[in-house]
C-alpha cells in the first residue's frame, strides 16, 4: 500500500513538472515571437516563464528587450541572473 502511494505521488510529481516545463517553453516561445512587435508584451511572456521557473533563456531574451526600451538596470539585473 505504501508502495503505491509512492509511486503514485511520484507520477504526480512528474507529470506537475512536465507540465511547468511545457508552459515555460511556450511562454518563451512567445516571447520570442513578440520581440520584433510590442516588446511589452515580450516582456509579460518572459516574466510569465521565469515565474513559473526561473531560466537562462528567458532572462537572457528579457534583458534584450530590456536593453531595447533602454531599462539599463534591468538589463543587468537579467544578464546576470542568465549567467547563472
Amino acid at each position: 500500500k505504501t508502495f503505491k502511494l509512492i509511486s503514485l505521488l511520484i507520477l504526480f510529481s512528474l507529470e506537475t513538472n512536465g507540465q511547468t516545463r511545457m508552459k515555460v517553453r511556450f511562454n518563451n516561445s512567445e516571447g520570442k515571437n513578440t520581440l520584433i512587435g510590442n516588446l511589452q508584451d515580450a516582456i509579460t511572456s518572459f516574466t510569465k516563464s521565469i515565474d513559473l521557473f526561473p531560466n537562462a533563456e528567458a532572462f537572457y531574451y528579457r534583458a534584450k528587450v530590456y536593453f531595447e526600451l533602454n531599462y539599463m538596470q534591468e538589463y543587468c539585473d537579467d544578464i546576470e541572473k542568465a549567467s547563472w
